[in-house]
């Protein structure tokens, strides 16, 4: 079976590190309900062009792994499933490092940002739902991993 996995939000800890630059930079606090990464600009008030989105999205060594993530890959891997990393980062360099550092060296990684095209998988599980639905149709099966910011998503079909 191959499976499709999304970086941020299902295997890497992007709003916990987010968040904590975030507080760090403004002193502004936000709680996992107040964040949506994926409006980061519209929530904090500021331009895509601040210094603060760039160093948000550049920030890797503060980024950790969702819990189980790591458990859940070694187990697919294990059971003999092929795992394909999807993201719309356009920190590619960066992400690559990451999943190097993280022993995800060997896996291929789908660069939505650069263009590449998605491959057609088995099931695939992302935390956002609109970037889920635009894989939907490369997908047998799409699963929407619950998370505090997408709770009020009730359909996607």
């Amino acid at each position: 079976m191959l499976v499709s996995l999304d970086f941020d939000g299902v295997i890497a800890d992007f709003g916990r590190m987010a968040r904590k630059v975030i507080r760090d930079c403004t002193g502004i606090t936000l709680d996992l309900e107040q964040f949506v990464y994926h409006d980061l600009e519209e929530l904090l008030g500021i331009s895509s062009k601040d210094p603060l989105v760039s160093r948000i999205f550049n920030e890797f060594k503060q980024l950790n792994w969702i819990e189980g993530a790591k458990e859940g890959i070694d187990e697919l891997l294990s059971d003999g499933h092929r795992v394909i990393i999807t993201t719309k980062r356009r920190q590619i360099e960066g992400t690559k490092l990451w999943l190097y550092n993280h022993g995800l060296f060997g896996l291929q990684t789908v660069f939505l940002s650069s263009k590449d095209s998605p491959s057609y998988v088995d099931a695939h599980l992302d935390d956002y739902p609109p970037k889920l639905l635009d894989l939907w149709p490369y997908s047998n099966n799409s699963f929407l991993l619950s998370q505090q910011w997408n709770r009020g998503c009730l359909d996607l079909q």
